[in-house]
């Protein structure tokens, strides 16, 4: 027999196994990604639904440490300004 309890915690399961899928299929796009990428030019690049690639990557930088902030710059999606995300071990050029 199937408890609320039960159900509620197979639905959490659920959710966060599919985060964690999210997240993984972020990081390993942005480790092939030519240069640092927005939030919208991750999800496009790793087939991605741009609202929650956002939600993840808020998370994946500030709770898990993962990717960090980088620059400004236009994005060639949306054609707005944006952050660009990078990986931890990723050199910088401020020159550019």
């Amino acid at each position: 027999m199937v408890t609320p309890e039960s159900a509620q915690a197979n639905r959490t399961a659920v959710v966060t196994a599919l985060r964690l899928k999210t997240k993984a299929a972020i990081l390993q796009a942005m480790s092939q990604m030519p240069e640092p990428g927005t939030s919208a030019e991750i999800a496009q690049f790793a087939h991605l639904e741009r609202y929650n690639t956002a939600k993840r990557m808020a998370e994946l930088c500030k709770k898990d440490g993962k990717v960090l902030k980088s620059k400004v710059r236009r994005c060639s999606i949306s054609g707005l300004n944006a952050v660009t995300w990078i990986l931890p071990d990723v050199e910088i050029n401020e020159n550019e």
